[in-house]
């Protein structure tokens, strides 16, 4: 018997296309993807200091990226920044980019600028100052600002900006996706925290408890306003096939909106614009579907032949670091008598246990005594439990003063030993899930990375964001020890409170005229309590018997 109805219940097997973020950071791209909140590094930028307040993708997939007056475009393969254009005096901290490629930009006021043809026009002044970002949604542009309000932008006449909603914060990063399956938009805020925000409803809610750094963000899809990219799926349709016959059907319907924008690949095959495939046999078949810039995650679809004997299958032992060690139980559905079994249409077997399993989909098969087959699948896991966390130092840390202690943890299960490397260089001793950077690292850029070797033999592996050390101990050149309570003394300012410091001072005899040891060192001027005269001096500030600073200092009077 044939047969052809909707499968409705399938759909919710099918996972919400991958949606993707991109958000700057200090010196770095990163991509977020919002299905998990996974945080992945993009890139490094060629100007490690350089901070984007926000950026954008345009429809060609060009990336750009603001610094106050400054607009850059990026190369996200190399992190190298090329300057597009200088905005100066003009100060712009949200960035987004239309449907025809324009870049509008906004801070105090809001201009929109052309790429193309380096045209730049003025529509005005918001009535709020822009926290950090702009999007599009439903054709329209908004804009957070620092009253915590979200305003529609008038994009003629900026000044009848009016209010449209209120958050309890105001996102720095604001930034529309698309959602290939619903055909729905979805906005999120980031800042204090991460917030998705129901733009019709005019409500908010928190996306996740992972904290998403960002001073910007931007996504693929959006400059579409209120473009439809691709149809929703209304409708999986399935032929099963007839015993021993290749006439087996899978079909995807669209909805009746934007049909033929879809893409459909069969088990890794070419990509087709037709949701039907057919003729097939029966089997397991793995269905992937794109629209637009939009890809989904695998979905596992079971062709049935009709007059066979019901199984479902159950692993029961999982696989080790994938040494095909997994096994399966198969159980028949009613009188088994003279079936066969099979896996991954292999060697057949009358045991309906199988062994020697890799992790991973596995289609198994049941085979009455005239050669039709039922279906199943299983899916073995892999017994591993290695997991790395993504390597923390403290909340969006990144930069660190020189002569600070930093601590990097990350995780993993018991009894795991940890390697830890710094720029690819093995740090000897290092076997834990904490690794703490010792204060006397010199000024430089550094990458961490941490690898772990679990109970089973599996490994893991997780690279810490780069790790930017930086003086920022500052010494003024000249002091006046008169008094008034005004560069008094000479002294660091900056430096590390915790640390313990030994400041000397000589004369240009290089005699010693003063030295003292402390968290915190200062001369005033006197050298055994009477005036030094008014000259130049020399200084070394060391710390542990190396010296950190050393130079000239004008005393005056």
């Amino acid at each position: 018997m044939k047969y052809l109805f909707p499968l409705l219940f399938l759909l919710a097997q099918i996972p919400v296309f991958g949606q993707k973020i991109y958000v700057s950071r200090i010196g770095e791209v990163h991509v977020v993807d919002v299905t998990t909140f996974q945080d992945t590094l993009l890139c490094l930028l060629d100007d490690l200091s350089l901070e984007l307040n926000d950026i954008a993708l345009d429809p060609n997939g060009v990336l750009y990226g603001v610094e106050t007056t400054k607009l850059y475009k990026i190369d996200p393969a190399t992190g190298v920044t090329t300057l597009v254009h200088d905005f100066v005096p003009d100060v712009f901290v949200g960035l987004v980019s239309d449907a025809n490629g324009k870049l509008y930009l906004a801070g105090e006021k809001l201009v929109v600028f052309d790429p193309a043809t380096g045209m730049v026009q003025n529509p005005g002044k918001p009535p709020q100052v822009c926290a950090g970002d702009l999007t599009f949604w439903n054709g329209d542009l908004y804009m957070t600002a620092f009253d915590s309000k979200v305003y529609k932008i008038d994009v003629q006449n900026a000044a009848q900006s009016t209010v449209y909603m209120t958050l309890n914060a105001a996102p720095v990063g604001f930034v529309t996706i698309w959602d290939c399956i619903t055909g729905k938009t979805r906005t999120f805020g980031f800042g204090t925290g991460t917030l998705e925000i129901d733009m019709a409803g005019k409500t908010f809610q928190t996306a996740t408890d992972n904290f998403i750094s960002a001073s910007g963000a931007t996504s693929p899809w959006e400059w579409l306003g209120d473009l439809n990219p691709g149809p929703a799926i209304d409708t999986i349709l399935l032929h099963h096939p007839d015993c021993g016959m290749t006439n087996g059907i899978i079909e995807f319907v669209p909805s009746a909106a934007g049909q033929g924008m879809l893409e459909f690949s069969l088990d890794g095959q070419a990509w087709q614009s037709s949701g039907l495939f057919a003729p097939l046999p029966g089997g397991v078949y793995v269905v992937h579907v794109r629209g637009g810039t939009c890809v989904n995650a695998q979905t596992s679809i079971v062709l049935d032949e009709n007059n066979t004997l019901p199984i479902s299958a159950t692993p029961i032992a999982p696989d080790i670091c994938n040494t095909a060690v997994g096994m399966a139980l198969l159980h028949p559905a009613g009188n088994a008598a003279g079936y066969t079994y099979s896996v991954d249409n292999g060697a057949v077997q009358t045991d309906t246990l199988f062994a020697a399993l890799t992790r991973g989909y596995h289609s198994f098969q049941a085979i009455d005594a005239n050669g039709c087959k039922s279906f199943t699948y299983t899916i073995i896991q892999d017994s591993s439990t290695a997991f790395i966390a993504p390597v923390t130092t403290m909340p969006d840390l990144t930069r660190i003063c020189a002569g600070a202690v930093v601590t990097l943890t990350t995780s993993g299960p018991p009894n795991a030993v940890f390697t830890w490397y710094e720029d690819n260089r093995l740090l000897p001793g290092e076997t834990g899930p904490v690794l703490i950077l010792s204060d006397t690292i010199p000024v430089g850029v550094y990458h961490y990375r941490a690898t772990l070797v679990d109970s089973f033999g599996c490994t893991a592996s997780m690279a810490a964001p780069n790790i930017v050390v930086v003086d920022c101990t500052r010494l003024p050149t000249a002091f006046t020890p008169n008094g008034d309570g005004v560069n008094d003394v000479f002294r660091q300012i900056g430096a590390n409170p915790g640390k313990i410091f030994t400041l000397a001072v000589y004369n240009r005899w290089g005699q010693r005229l003063y030295e003292e040891t402390s968290s915190a060192p200062q001369w005033n001027g006197l050298v055994d309590g009477t005036p030094a005269p008014a000259e130049v001096y020399v200084f070394t500030i060391s710390s542990g018997g190396k010296i950190l600073q050393s130079g000239g200092v004008t005393l005056l009077r």
